[in-house]
């Protein structure tokens, strides 16, 4: 494990199959989809592959250096127990872990934390805090009192708040909870909020609610003191589909109930994560064909460099995360993540990122089954370039 353990080689996102969750939150699409007739949109959990398996296929060797590895679910990630152990798989592995959890599950986050601790030094929990949720189902305590043992333990772990219209009203009560449970604010991000289709792809308009003027983001700032929600408000309107982005390269996501490999969130699957697991799959930039209508909550992508052109010396993600919440991160955390991928790789040429973008988006394109017709003199000059060669063959075959 040692000889990984300098530098991070790729920022994994680990989605965990289905959507079950103890919380109802009415900001949430995965509760937006659900009601008693229609219960077949919360999911439950199916894997494909052996957590033995799984494990090899995220192993140091394969990847070639330790990662920063995220497990997210669609609804409550430690819901299944299997995560608690590839957790734990992925830690003695050397790797890095985020879990964005709910932090209200009192049996699996102490199993999760029954764990050595010097493995545990490379945990964080993202406690999404779902303040009207945790309220009405008596929660607040269980959830502050998760966060504080996690910390003591040696994990790194932070509250995060999104702040959308049902939120405004209940702030300060927030900021005080907070303040009093754990000496700081939460991290704060805007909601978002899709066209009515609720269509997060390249297609759909998105805006936030409330509105994210400037008085508003100064507003936040002053109660919060995170500058997280400032970076994620003016990712807002920046179009990604006009930003060459490395994720792809520097990093991918991982659909663990299946193995399909994506280089981003919506992305066509490309590949089998946990099939020939004895080498790595070729990794390749999405450049300009970002599939979502906004990178705004990848915020930790953003802060990791993978948009070097959009970047203007903003902090890394280690700044970003300790700023006025130094006492939730431990040291190990802030050596780690004060980097950026592209003072660590080479960048590409203007001209390589015009090629690799086009490559990209005809690979995406054949993908989803979207490839134009070819025209009239593409049709003719295939048809001669076929007949040119059959004849060139048929010679060669007499000689």
């Amino acid at each position: 494990m040692t000889e990984f353990s300098n530098t991070i080689k790729y920022t994994i996102t680990a989605n965990v199959p289905g959507s079950l969750c103890n919380l109802r939150c009415e900001y949430c699409y995965v509760s937006n989809c659900y009601d008693e007739e229609n219960e077949h949109h919360i999911k439950k959990s199916e894997y494909s592959y052996s957590l033995e398996t799984m494990l090899k296929a995220f192993s140091p060797q394969r990847l070639g250096g330790i990662a920063a590895i995220a497990l997210v679910g669609s609804g409550e990630t430690l819901w299944d127990k299997i995560i608690v152990d590839f957790a734990h798989g992925l830690l003695a592995q050397g790797h890095f872990v985020t879990i964005v959890t709910n932090m209200t599950l009192n049996n699996r986050i102490d199993e999760l934390l029954d764990f050595p601790s010097e493995h545990l030094s490379r945990l964080m929990l993202k406690g999404s805090l779902h303040w009207n949720e945790l309220k009405r189902l008596n929660k607040v305590d269980d959830y502050f009192n998760n966060m504080t043992k996690a910390i003591k333990k040696g994990c790194s772990a932070h509250p995060s708040l999104a702040i959308g219209d049902c939120y405004v009203e209940h702030l300060d009560e927030i900021i005080d909870t907070s303040i009093r449970k754990l000496g700081v604010p939460p991290h704060c991000t805007p909601v978002l909020v899709y066209n009515e289709k609720k269509d997060m792809t390249r297609n759909g308009w998105v805006q936030t609610s409330p509105k994210c003027d400037r008085a508003f983001i100064d507003k936040i700032d002053g109660m919060f003191k995170s500058k997280v929600f400032d970076l994620c408000a003016k990712w807002v309107d920046i179009d990604p589909k006009k930003v060459f982005c490395y994720a792809g390269k520097w990093s991918f996501c991982v659909n663990i109930g299946n193995g399909n490999l994506y280089k981003c969130h919506s992305c066509p699957s490309e590949a089998n994560f946990f099939e020939n697991i004895d080498k790595m799959p070729n990794l390749e930039a999405i450049g300009t064909n970002c599939q979502l209508a906004t990178c705004s909550l990848q915020y930790d992508f953003i802060a990791q460099g993978l948009i070097p052109k959009e970047d203007e010396k903003q902090t890394t993600f280690a700044n970003l995360m300790i700023s006025n919440h130094e006492c939730l991160f431990n040291d190990k955390f802030k050596k780690m993540f004060d980097f950026k991928y592209y003072r660590i790789y080479n960048k590409y040429t203007w001209l390589q990122e015009k090629k690799v973008s086009r490559i990209v988006k005809r690979q995406y394109d054949l993908l989803k089954g979207e490839m134009p017709a070819p025209s009239m003199i593409k049709k003719i000059y295939n048809h001669f370039s076929v007949s040119l060669k059959r004849i060139v063959k048929t010679i060669l075959k007499k000689k």
